[in-house]
């Protein structure tokens, strides 16, 4: 394996057996092309915190934007 070769020389690393259709309707579309709102996004509790240092600083003049 670690001169490249196959263990195995029935092994054939380029199969495209792979059969990616299916019958079943639930596989079709497992996930929705639809993203979220941005407003349903939480932030958690340290970035919350990031944020609001940042802000602070930006507003008392610490941190200059660009």
């Amino acid at each position: 394996m670690r001169q490249g070769k196959f263990v195995d020389k029935e092994i054939d690393p380029y199969n495209e057996e792979w059969n990616f259709e299916t019958s079943d309707e639930n596989f079709k579309t497992p996930f929705s092309s639809v993203q979220p709102p941005k407003s349903r996004f939480v932030q958690s509790k340290w970035e919350r915190l990031a944020v609001s240092k940042i802000r602070q600083a930006i507003k008392k003049g610490w941190m200059k934007t660009p």
